[in-house]
C-alpha cells in the first residue's frame, strides 16, 4: 500500500495531460508500476466518483484523463501479467470495465457477501440492464486494443484457476469491454458449469444473467453442411454456454425450496433473456408460483405484485413451460 501511495502523484500527473513536461516526466514512473500495484490503483479508480476531481497540481481531472488513466493502469498491470494471480486478473478486468463507464455495476469486493435484499435489488437491476443499451467502453486506439488482447490472453492462461465469484465477475466484465473471443467464453462457461451445483441459491440468477449477453451473441448458427465437419470455435462456445444453463437449471431444481420468489423470477427472466429453454425448470417454477398465489401469496409470491408475476408468466413461457403450467399460472395471476 505504501508503494501505491508513493506512486499516486506520478500517476495523477500522467493522467492530467500527455502534452505537459510534468506528465512526460511522470509517464515512465507511472507506466512501470508493479502489476499488483497497478491493479490496486485501477480498482481504486473504479470506485472513485466519475466527476472531475482536483489532482493537486492546480488543474482538474478531465473525463479523458480518467479514461487514459484506466487504460494506462491496465497496460502497466498486464505488461508483466505472469506476476498476477487469478483473483488479480478478475479484479483487473472488472475494475477496467467499471472505471471506463459502467455506472450500474455493483461495488462489492470479490470476497464480500451480499444481504438478501441487496441481491434482490441487484437482480432487478440486471433485468433492467438486459432491456437497455449501455455504452460499451471498448477500445478506440491500437494501444487500447492491445490491452484487451493481453487481458483475454491472461484470462485464458488461467483457465481452471478462477473461483465461482471470479468467474461471474469475468462473465460480467467481458461484454462491457467487448471481449467476445469464443475460446474465452468456452473456458468461462466450462468453469461455471463445473461449479453450478455449488452456487448459492441467490447466486443462480446472477450467474444466469452474467452469461446472457454471450449466450445471445454466440447463439448457434445454421447447421453445418456435413456432420463430419469440425465445429467452429463459436459453435463450441455456444454448446458450452448451453451446458451452463442446463446445469444452472438442474441446480435450481435441487435447491428450489431455498429459492425465494424474487430470485425465482429473476432466474426465469435471465433464462428468457438469454434465449435458453429449460422446460422442466419452467414447469416447476410456474407451478410453485401458481400454488403460492392461489394460497393467498404464500411463501412471498404475493409480494411480487401483478406486474412482476405477469412478466414472470411470460418468462416461463419463453423457457418452454407446458401449456397446462402456463394456463394454471395465468388463471391465478390476476387475483393478486
Amino acid at each position: 500500500m505504501r508503494r501505491v501511495c508513493d506512486a499516486l502523484p506520478a500517476v495523477l500527473g500522467w493522467a492530467a495531460g500527455a502534452d505537459t513536461p510534468a506528465a512526460a516526466a511522470a509517464a515512465p514512473e507511472a507506466s512501470s508500476l508493479a502489476p499488483f500495484d497497478a491493479t490496486i490503483l485501477l480498482w481504486s479508480l473504479s470506485h472513485s466518483p466519475a466527476q472531475p476531481t482536483h489532482t493537486g497540481g492546480g488543474r482538474d481531472e478531465a473525463p479523458g484523463s480518467r479514461r487514459r488513466l484506466a487504460w494506462g493502469l491496465a497496460a502497466a498491470a498486464l505488461r508483466r501479467q505472469q506476476e498476477l494471480g487469478a483473483a488479480d486478473v478478475a479484479t483487473l478486468a472488472w475494475s477496467l470495465a467499471k472505471a471506463l463507464g459502467s455506472p450500474q455495476a455493483p461495488q462489492q469486493h470479490l470476497h464480500q457477501q451480499q444481504h438478501p435484499q441487496q441481491q434482490q435489488q441487484e437482480q432487478q437491476q440486471q433485468q433492467q440492464q438486459q432491456q437497455q443499451q449501455r455504452r460499451r467502453p471498448e477500445a478506440s486506439t491500437p494501444e487500447e486494443a492491445a490491452v484487451l488482447q493481453a487481458l483475454q490472453e491472461a484470462i485464458q492462461l488461467r483457465r481452471g484457476a478462477f473461483s465461482r465469484p471470479q468467474i461471474l465477475l469475468l462473465a460480467r466484465a467481458a461484454p462491457r469491454l467487448g471481449l467476445w473471443r469464443p475460446q474465452l467464453w468456452t473456458h468461462l462457461a466450462h468453469g461455471a458449469a463445473a461449479n453450478a451445483a455449488c452456487f448459492d441459491p441467490g447466486d443462480l440468477p446472477r450467474a444466469a444473467a452474467a452469461f446472457a449477453p454471450a449466450a445471445r451473441r454466440l447463439a448457434p448458427g445454421p447447421p453445418r453442411a456435413a456432420e463430419r465437419d469440425a465445429p467452429s470455435d463459436a459453435e463450441t462456445a455456444a454448446r458450452a454456454l448451453r451446458q451452463v444453463y442446463r446445469d444452472l437449471g438442474r441446480a435450481a431444481l435441487c435447491r428450489l425450496p431455498e429459492l425465494r420468489p424474487a430470485a425465482a423470477a429473476a432466474l426465469a427472466a435471465a433464462f428468457a433473456g438469454a434465449g435458453q429453454p429449460h422446460d422442466a425448470l419452467a414447469d416447476v417454477l410456474a407451478g410453485a408460483a401458481a400454488d403460492g398465489v392461489a394460497a393467498g401469496g404464500a411463501q412471498g409470491w404475493g409480494e411480487l405484485g401483478t406486474g412482476r408475476l405477469r412478466a414472470f408468466a411470460g418468462d416461463v413461457a419463453a423457457m418452454g413451460a407446458s401449456a397446462a403450467a402456463r394456463e394454471r399460472l395465468a388463471s391465478v395471476v390476476g387475483v393478486v
